[in-house]
């Protein structure tokens, strides 16, 4: 079977969120609040509050806070509920946000 997995972090004015590589599925990012510049997966894409990008087939790419203020930012995918770590065996925790 397959699960939604969704994850929030929360990254601070100049700081950047590192590099994270897509499972095989399709993961989408969201920008709940702030602006951010997405970097890598095909070149430089600037994102705003309610904007998204997703990534596909494995694709790599790093957020950059480009805004005045914190950018909140959601991820979410369809994984293998045989692979309930997905995401987070990757790295994608809130708490590794850096300025």
């Amino acid at each position: 079977g397959w699960v939604l997995s969704t994850y929030k972090a929360t990254i601070d004015p100049g700081g950047r969120f590192p590099d994270f590589t897509g499972p095989g599925e399709p993961v989408q990012v969201f920008v709940w609040q702030g602006a951010v510049t997405q970097h890598g997966a095909g070149g430089e894409t600037a994102l705003g509050t309610h904007q998204g990008h997703s990534l596909e087939n494995g694709a790599t790419a790093w957020w950059e806070n480009t805004g005045d203020g914190p950018a909140v930012l959601y991820f979410g995918a369809v994984e293998r509920a045989s692979e309930v770590l997905g995401l987070k065996a990757q790295g994608l925790r809130p708490d590794v946000a850096t300025q």
